[in-house]
């Protein structure tokens, strides 16, 4: 008799089970190795997808200008304006200047400002010397300055005048930890004279590390303790309990060490990747155990029964695993990097559990004692067992209800989808008030956040000294001021806002001067400021040398809410300054609006269209699988019914407790679709070969493929939830979700497998014997 291909690998692993356990355990150690070498990566820039426009732009524009790191402190006090604070504060800022990476800063002492002397210009900083005021005299020159100066306001002194800032240009590096613990230390010597703030995205991304740290290990554990307690209860036996429980830490360690070879990184998604491994693919030892203890013969010479068992269970296994990694394989098509890292991860760790779970398991068992007629029993026909077989008689009467049901929650889903909102604000991640995410918003309130915009415009035919002409810098001056009027808008500098500062010095008047003569003498102060030391900083990239092109510089902010402008601020203020550059300013100039916060633009659309393509994908794929292995696209409709009723379900849920999609939880429903599928798969497997059987009775049909297959639907499923529910420990808002909606789509897809599947596989067995039985009148 031909043996299948799967039949010849069991019996290999059986045979040659020593060598098997060994090449095994030496794979783990080789890439057990490698998966310490894993990095942990908290970028929030990650999470938002590259736009190729937007990097082109930034190159065009800006090179590497505009490619670094802010650092703002920010101090507080009821008098700002006292010697000894003033020294502490420079003290402070002089100390971190000095820190490794830390390239310049612009702060309240150092701000380069002008002062007219008879006919001349001269260039001051806003503190005599450059430093804190030491007396009453340089007091009262420095308070006079700062709160004269044009460009002081929202950038060293809030609006309010109850807060002074210094902002530090960082140069990139990966890892910003000692720079952090020294700035930290630094300025805690400030607490006795302020209230201080710190304000970046590199001590934002610091707390996540740091939070990355913790949830690691936490998820592992708790997943081990809860996989562990399942197989105890569903067995009552140590080779159930440790032979899963060891294929699926192995299997984790060599997700991890693959991960770190092709130098993937721990990420605020990836982060799922181990404790989903552990728990994902405990659902196939499961299903081998299950099926092990229920073709166990004690009696027999040899342990051939094993082989059959495997043989028996394998489909079952291989198509589980299949279908939950396409649901996985088909966010390789997400815009994001860290989705698609996650996706690869996660799909082959579940690979690894059931090739394990199938090759390994047959080599363990086989050298182990068969289990006794009271285990065996357990399993075939306990408490459990016994509880499926009412089921499975009750279930065939449930039809009409549970078609209502489903036509309920399609109502329920189609309007739950216009309620649905998108979460593109990162600070709202963490789970608890974090003194970095306090600090960043403090200092948008004060200052109006350092986020950048860019519009850069380009001299018609690349005519030099173009920007120097009075009537084009006018035309360019009456659209500056009608974006200061927009409140979303923040700050604004450019050469047009210097260009006026400086004639208000030398003329009293802060417009364009009407001679060229004095354009041209004061863009030369201009130049000068910008080859100053600190000046480059405050006028930036302004002006190209031969006046060929012009940059104004913006930071925005969302005035109405008091906080960063995410997506749907964000777009509003775009659309309000590509509006008003329409209306202003000379087509011929090309303006062009950049930055890398554009990279932020359209991402709930993007979203959405990641959710599309990877539910479509997973569908298409996972009905395609099992159309074809059951060789019927009937097959292939019912397997996807219990998991369409789970997916529905969660966007009710979602709707009802207003809970967003975000890069994360946009996952759930093609993770939803490749896991909850399977339980329907075993249910249908057991329901072909008991349909041979009981061809014409229905009932002992029914109750014989729930005793064969709820069971192990049932372990299986305790074990998915409760090891989903260990990500609500998350720091992290989006993992906390995810793990609960993933966990409820399955407890649906459970339900739905157990119950809604029957009642329709019953309603397909009566309408067949339906036309049966007429054929045999006629």
């Amino acid at each position: 008799m031909n043996k299948s291909f799967i039949y010849r690998l069991v019996s290999f692993s059986q045979r040659h089970s020593l060598s098997v356990i060994l090449a095994t355990l030496l794979i783990s150690i080789i890439l057990g190795i490698f998966s310490l070498r894993i990095k942990i990566d908290p970028e929030v820039k990650d999470l938002i997808p590259e736009r190729t426009e937007v990097n082109e732009r930034i190159e065009k524009y800006g090179g590497g200008e505009y490619e670094r790191e802010y650092l703002i402190i920010a101090v507080e006090a009821d008098e700002l304006f006292s010697l000894e604070k003033l020294q502490a504060f420079d003290r402070a800022i002089k100390k971190i200047e000095v820190l490794p990476n830390v390239r310049e800063s612009i702060n309240p002492f150092n701000l380069i400002s002008f002062q007219k002397k008879g006919k001349k210009l001269n260039l001051i900083s806003m503190s005599p010397h450059g430093r804190a005021p030491s007396t009453e005299e340089e007091l009262a020159t420095f308070k006079q300055r700062i709160l004269s100066d044009f460009h002081a306001r929202n950038l060293i002194i809030s609006g309010d005048l109850t807060t002074l800032g210094a902002l530090f240009i960082i140069d990139k590096i990966d890892d910003y930890t000692d720079m952090i613990s020294s700035v930290n230390s630094i300025v805690s010597d400030l607490d006795l004279f302020f209230k201080t703030h710190i304000s970046s995205l590199m001590l934002f991304e610091h707390t996540a590390k740091l939070y990355l740290y913790q949830d690691v290990p936490k998820f592992i554990i708790l997943a081990m303790i809860v996989i562990l307690f399942i197989f105890y209860v569903g067995f009552r036996k140590k080779r159930a309990v440790m032979l899963p429980f060891t294929i699926v830490v192995l299997s984790t360690l060599w997700t991890i060490g693959v991960m770190s070879l092709l130098d993937f990184r721990l990420t605020f998604v990836s982060i799922m990747t181990p404790p989903l491994v552990l728990t994902l693919g405990s659902s196939y030892s499961i299903h081998i155990l299950n099926q092990y203890y229920r073709e166990a013969r004690l009696d027999a010479g040899d342990n051939s029964w094993i082989t059959d068992a495997m043989v028996h269970i394998n489909k079952t296994v291989l198509l589980a695993a299949l279908t939950t990694a396409i649901g996985f394989g088909s966010l390789i098509s997400a815009t994001i990097s860290q989705v698609r890292e996650f996706a690869i991860a996660t799909g082959m760790g579940i690979i690894f559990c059931a090739v394990l779970s199938l090759f390994f398991s047959p080599a363990v068992l086989s050298r182990l004692s068969p289990p006794t007629d009271r285990h065996k029993s357990r399993v075939v026909e306990g408490l459990m067992a016994r509880f499926m077989a009412g089921l499975g008689q009750r279930v065939i009467h449930w039809q009409f209800g549970v078609i209502a049901l489903l036509i309920i929650l399609a109502g329920g889903f189609i309007l739950s989808l216009h309620h649905i909102e998108f979460q593109t604000d990162y600070t709202s991640y963490f789970r608890r008030k974090e003194k970095a995410v306090e600090d960043n918003l403090f200092i948008a309130r004060k200052f109006g956040t350092f986020i950048y915009v860019y519009i850069s415009l380009t001299a018609p035919g690349g005519e030099k000294n173009y920007f120097l002409n009075r009537e084009v810098l006018e035309r360019i001056s009456r659209f500056e001021e009608n974006l200061k009027k927009n409140p979303d808008i923040s700050y604004l500098s450019s050469f047009n806002s210097y260009l006026k500062a400086m004639n208000y010095e030398m003329s009293g008047s802060y417009e364009i001067p009407s001679k060229k003569a004095m354009i041209t003498l004061l863009a030369r102060y201009l130049k000068l400021l910008s080859s100053a030391d600190k000046g480059s900083v405050i006028s930036g990239m302004f002006v190209n040398e031969d006046f060929t092109q012009l940059t104004i510089n913006l930071r925005v902010y969302d005035s109405e809410r008091e906080t960063f402008p995410f997506e749907d601020t964000f777009d509003d203020l775009i659309e309000q300054i590509e509006t008003e550059m329409e209306q202003t300013l000379n087509p011929e100039t090309n303006p062009e609006i950049w930055g890398p916060t554009f990279a932020m633009l359209d991402l709930s659309s993007t979203l959405t269209r990641d959710l599309i393509l990877s539910v479509a994908a997973s569908f298409l794929l996972i009905f395609g699988v099992i159309a074809l292995s059951f060789r019927s696209v009937k097959f292939g409709f019912w397997a996807l019914i219990p998991m369409a009723t789970g997916i529905m379900l969660n966007f009710i849920v979602m709707s009802i407790f207003n809970i967003p999609l975000d890069v994360v939880n946009v996952m759930v429903s093609c993770i939803a679709i490749g896991v909850g599928v399977d339980d329907s798969v075993h249910l249908l497997i057991q329901y072909r070969r008991q349909e041979r059987l009981y061809k014409n009775n229905m009932k002992k049909m029914m109750v014989q493929t729930m005793i064969f297959s709820g069971r192990p639907i049932l372990l299986t499923s305790c074990a998915l939830i409760a090891g989903l529910l260990v990500l609500t420990f998350s720091n992290f808002m989006p993992v906390v979700y995810f793990g609960l909606l993933v966990a409820l789509a399955i407890f649906t897809t459970t339900l739905g497998a157990l119950i809604i599947l029957p009642a329709l596989l019953a309603v397909r067995s009566r309408g067949r014997k339906s036309l049966i039985c007429k054929g045999e009148t006629k």
